[in-house]
Parts: structure tokens; C-alpha cells; sequence
């Protein structure tokens, strides 16, 4: 599955540094398997069952 973490945020002068999206905490029940550094776009894996 893919977040676009980015789609409902601003910044003062208007651009995004979407190479600047990191992940400080791993998720409890998967994994993230991507970061886009042109979208921001983070692409999560979940546990099987989940």
C-alpha cells in the first residue's frame, strides 16, 4: 500500500522537500518497504493478517 504523507500538508513558501520524509518509529505490525524521494510517498507492507 501507498501513503501519500505529503497530500495534506503545506509549508510557508509553498514547497515541500519530499526527499526530507523520514520514519522515526518502525510500525508495529509491518514494514515500510519505500520512501519516494520525489513524492514523499512511503509504501507499507502489512503483517500477514493485518
Amino acid at each position: 500500500m501507498t501513503i501519500a504523507v505529503l497530500a495534506n500538508d503545506s509549508d510557508l513558501d509553498g514547497t515541500l522537500q519530499a526527499a526530507s520524509v523520514t520514519i522515526v518509529q518502525d510500525p508495529g505490525f509491518g514494514t515500510i518497504t519505500a520512501i519516494d524521494p520525489v513524492s514523499g510517498a512511503i509504501t507499507y507492507t502489512p503483517d500477514q493478517g493485518y
